[in-house]
């Protein structure tokens, strides 16, 4: 079984990470977590080249690829896939503090963003996200949107971080054959919660926190008119 958990930057990826890494779903699954290395949204031919012949039988998660270039890994008959797409206005927001305080600068590109936006004003800083991130954030969903795939299963972030959790989660495992008990599936969410993982309650605000505040619709409080 090898299950493709593909994305955008900023929509959870790295909750799934800790899930897929927890000791219970481990016991259950005996599934290894493989995260590929130059993993991100580009049309860099040369990485998307390295991506094009990915390991079997694991979880590979995040995959941060367009559908077209997912499309085109070597992958085995039976896969499971799914994509979390989240609101592109939430996503130039959560991006904008993520590149100015909380992301790991493991790439030049982060710090010299970081350099930027801290020379800007926040509302001059979040238009330069808009202009930069726009074209192609809108490129990578309306690719994912428009896929037909039996294997692929599209979930929104809001919902599956959402009153509706415990029933999107589990659909999720079945999409992908994972089988963990109820008790098991309430334990893990629980586990990593926003309020357990960060230290505050969902919408309690900390923007230099790579769980910064966990709220859908929160670009309402940041987006100027013109914006």
């Amino acid at each position: 079984n090898t299950i493709y958990h593909c994305c955008i930057q900023k929509s959870g990826s790295q909750w799934f990470k800790k899930i897929f890494n927890d000791q219970i779903f481990w016991q259950q699954n005996k599934l290894l977590l493989y995260t590929p290395v130059d993993n991100f949204i580009t049309d860099n031919q040369a990485i998307l080249q390295k991506l094009k012949e990915l390991p079997k039988n694991l979880i590979i998660a995040p995959l941060y690829l367009r559908y077209y270039d997912f499309n085109n890994l070597q992958k085995p008959e039976n896969y499971s896939a799914f994509y979390i797409a989240r609101d592109p206005r939430d996503l130039i927001i959560s991006n904008y503090f993520s590149l100015k305080y909380s992301h790991d600068p493991y790439h030049p590109y982060i710090l010299k963003m970081r350099k930027k936006l801290n020379s800007m004003s926040q509302d001059d800083g979040i238009t330069e996200i808009i202009n930069s991130f726009t074209a192609g954030t809108k490129k990578t969903l309306e690719g994912w949107f428009k896929q037909k795939s039996d294997n692929i299963k599209l979930i929104l972030f809001e919902d599956i971080f959402g009153a509706k959790q415990f029933e999107i989660f589990s659909e999720l495992l079945i999409h992908c054959n994972i089988n963990l008990s109820i008790n098991e599936i309430k334990t893990l969410l629980e586990k990593y919660s926003f309020k357990n993982i960060s230290g505050r309650k969902q919408g309690s605000e900390d923007i230099k926190h790579h769980y910064r505040k966990g709220t859908p619709g929160d670009w309402k409080n940041y987006f100027t008119e013109q914006q």
